[in-house]
């Protein structure tokens, strides 16, 4: 599943994971898909809290606004626009040109743009470290993935 990124949620370090086939829901997963989630998730979610130093990560399933699976993560801190009802405050919505609704709070407003790439290029760098040390068989020793 290969890591994308949002950035108008108010959280540096957003990203959602898809599936490389073209599905819509959980249930969909073939066995190989199935078995290798909660691994893959569980890394992910590991370097989203080590890049970004949030101690919380939300986690989201919506299947139903695209017809493509997407698992949503989000690193949370106290004070930021998250909470357990997804977005704080009043929201607004835009229809972005691909058709897709972007969901933005009024009294959160996107995050510096520095930031956000700053926490990109971490998590970048923490997944590369990964994928090397599992090309060699090991466990990667900087993050204990």
């Amino acid at each position: 599943m290969p890591p994308h990124r949002r950035s108008d949620l108010g959280s540096a370090g957003f990203a959602y994971l898809e599936p490389k086939r073209h599905i819509q829901f959980v249930i969909e997963l073939d066995g190989t898909e199935a078995e290798t989630l909660g691994a893959v998730l569980a890394r992910c979610t590991r370097g989203l809290k080590e890049a970004t130093g949030f101690e919380i990560v939300y986690g989201c399933i919506l299947a139903d606004g695209m017809p493509h699976l997407h698992l949503h993560l989000a690193p949370h801190r106290p004070g930021d626009a998250l909470n357990d009802q997804m977005i704080r405050g009043d929201i607004t919505e835009e229809t972005l040109p691909s058709g897709m609704t972007r969901v933005v709070s009024r009294q959160f407003p996107p995050l510096p743009v520095e930031e956000l790439c700053a926490a990109a290029e971490r998590i970048r760098q923490g997944m590369a470290e990964f994928r090397r040390a599992m090309a060699r068989g090991k466990r990667c020793h900087r993050c204990s993935w």
